[in-house]
């Protein structure tokens, strides 16, 4: 999830106190605060995430605490604490895998032991389906 599209529908369903706490958050992030110091700022106890009694469910899916968290992580890749996701990271080996001349796909099939498109024995039937 890109860091605009937690934010904005974020933005529309806080209180004022949670609309500008999360303004804060953007200008921490936006000056690529320490990873640790912003976790502490996002989610220690003045955040407003918790100045409600909510049950821990309720947290986990509101607006705000969705939003500080895409930040948090997205800070802590950059600032290189934390693994990309591999939903993204997936998406970038596919990327540079779908790149290359035929020969480096049939070997890239090859070397995940899937017949190769151009494979002799790919018109062969098995001696039992004779």
């Amino acid at each position: 999830m890109s860091l605009k599209r937690a934010i904005e529908p974020a933005a529309e369903a806080l209180s004022p106190e949670e609309h500008e706490f999360l303004k804060q958050a953007e200008k921490r992030y936006r000056r690529n605060m320490n990873w640790f110091e912003f976790e502490d700022f996002a989610f220690g106890m003045r955040s407003p995430l918790f100045s409600r009694t909510r049950s821990h469910l309720d947290v986990l899916e509101h607006p705000l605490y969705l939003a500080l968290k895409e930040m948090w992580l997205n800070l802590g890749e950059k600032q290189g604490l934390v693994a990309p996701s591999r939903r993204e990271d997936q998406l970038a080996r596919r990327k540079t895998q779908r790149s290359g001349t035929p020969s480096q796909e049939r070997n890239r099939a090859q070397k995940r032991n899937v017949a190769a498109a151009h494979s002799s024995a790919h018109g062969r039937l098995s001696k039992s389906r004779n």
